[in-house]
């Protein structure tokens, strides 16, 4: 799938990932655009789960609900995927904005964002290409 638009969609999860882009190949899915997206994981895990073979993926206007679970602490959860970029977003919950669990996450940007916890990065992979712009941390939103 590449070359998608998806414009007011809500994305849910109960028990899992309310959005999980996964591929199994690098390059297999690219240019995807979300508009207006609301993500919910308040009564699941992780809000976004983003994984090998997604490239050149764009959240504008993007809210997201994180879960209430204490084992889920993170919203974006990165395994891979580059040149991603969330722009203008609102999250309530969760611990962490982002988490790296993988070295080959490259050109990821957060950026005219609120997040109500107080870490935007836990990078167990120590990779630096993620970068935050505009970004307020607060328990207000």
């Amino acid at each position: 799938m590449s070359y998608c638009t998806f414009n007011g969609c809500t994305f849910s999860g109960g028990a899992g990932w309310a959005l999980q882009l996964w591929g199994a190949e690098s390059g297999a899915t690219h240019h995807l655009t979300f508009k207006n997206t609301t993500v919910n994981a308040t009564e699941g895990g992780y809000p976004v789960v983003v994984g090998y073979g997604f490239s050149d993926i764009t959240f504008s206007n993007t809210q997201v609900r994180a879960s209430s679970q204490t084992e889920y602490q993170d919203v974006v959860r990165f395994y891979g995927g580059s040149n991603i970029t969330f722009d203008g977003f609102a999250v309530m919950g969760g611990r962490y904005l982002v988490i790296v669990a993988d070295n080959s996450v490259s050109g990821i940007q957060f950026k005219n964002g609120a997040f109500s916890g107080t870490d935007l990065l836990y990078n167990s992979r120590g990779t630096s290409d993620v970068l935050f712009q505009n970004v307020s941390t607060s328990t207000g939103i």
